[in-house]
C-alpha cells in the first residue's frame, strides 16, 4: 500500500485548519475527502489546491452530528475515491460566555459536533481499518482541552474529552495497527480567531506565547501529516500541543 493507494477523510475542511490538513495530505501524494458543513465555495477552493499539488480530492457536504449522513457520506467517498483509511476530525465551534449563561442548546450543540461527530465517524470507518490492519485517526482539539478556557467551559469540556476517548480507543486498536491521536493547537491566526479578538488582543495574546506570535494553520497540519505517515507507527493515545511553548 503506497500513500497514493491511502484516502483522507477530512472534516471540517473548509476552515483555515482543516484547508491546511487537506493540501498538507495531498502533499504526500494522499487521496482527499474535503467535508465540509456550509461553505461550499471554501471546500471547492480546497479541492483545487489538492489537485494542483497533484493529488485527487472531492468534496462532501456533511454534518457529523447525524448518523446517517455519516453513512451516506463514507458511502460517497467509497464510490468516489476509495474507501478512507485516514480519519481527521477537525471541524468544530466554540461560543464565548459565562457558563451560568449557557444554554442546554448551546451544550448540545457543543457536545454533538466534537464529540458526537468524532464517534459516528471513528465507529464507521473502524470496519474498514480493522480489516486493512492500517489506519490513522487524528482528532484535532485544543489547548483549553488540557488546560480550560474561562468563558469557554462548554469548548473545554468537549475539547477535553476527546483527549479521554483518542486515549482509550489507541489502546483498544493498537494491535491492529491503527493509532489514535490528539492535535492540541494554541492560539492560530484563523478567521476563527480573527472574529474573537481585535488586532491589539491578538498582540497582546501573542505576548504571553514563549515563541513571541500566533501559529498559522501549516504548523497544526505539518503534525497531523507526520502522524498520519506509515513510519509514525509508534505513535499513539497521545495529545499533541502544538503552541508555542504557551502552556
Amino acid at each position: 500500500m503506497t500513500d497514493k493507494d491511502l484516502v483522507a477523510w477530512v472534516t471540517g475542511a473548509s476552515g483555515g485548519i482543516g484547508s491546511a490538513i487537506s493540501i498538507q495530505l495531498a502533499k504526500a501524494g494522499i487521496k482527499v475527502a474535503v467535508c465540509y458543513h456550509q461553505n461550499t465555495l471554501q471546500a471547492d477552493k480546497v479541492v483545487q489546491q489538492c489537485k494542483e499539488v497533484g493529488s485527487d480530492a472531492a468534496s462532501f457536504a456533511l454534518d457529523v452530528t447525524k448518523e446517517e449522513e455519516v453513512k451516506q457520506v463514507f458511502q460517497a467517498i467509497h464510490f468516489s475515491l476509495g474507501k478512507p483509511s485516514i480519519l481527521v476530525h477537525a471541524a468544530g465551534h466554540t461560543e464565548v460566555g459565562l457558563f451560568q449563561d449557557a444554554t442546554i442548546d448551546q451544550y448540545n450543540r457543543m457536545m454533538d459536533v466534537h464529540v458526537k461527530g468524532a464517534f459516528l465517524l471513528s465507529r464507521i470507518i473502524l470496519p474498514h481499518l480493522l480489516q486493512e490492519k492500517w489506519g490513522r485517526i487524528v482528532l484535532i482539539s485544543s489547548i483549553w482541552g488540557s488546560v480550560g478556557g474561562a468563558t469557554e467551559v462548554l469548548y473545554s469540556t468537549a475539547k477535553s474529552a476527546l483527549h479521554g476517548m483518542a486515549k482509550a480507543l489507541a489502546k483498544e486498536v493498537a494491535l491492529s495497527g491503527i493509532t489514535v491521536n490528539v492535535v492540541a493547537p494554541g492560539a492560530v491566526d484563523t478567521e476563527l480567531l480573527k472574529n474573537q479578538l481585535t488586532q491589539e488582543e491578538k498582540q497582546q495574546l501573542a505576548e504571553e506565547i514563549p515563541i513571541g506570535r500566533l501559529g498559522i494553520p501549516e504548523e497544526i497540519a505539518s503534525m497531523v501529516g507526520h502522524l498520519c505517515e506509515k513510519k509514525s507507527s509508534y505513535v499513539t493515545g497521545q495529545v499533541i500541543q502544538v503552541n508555542g511553548g504557551w502552556y
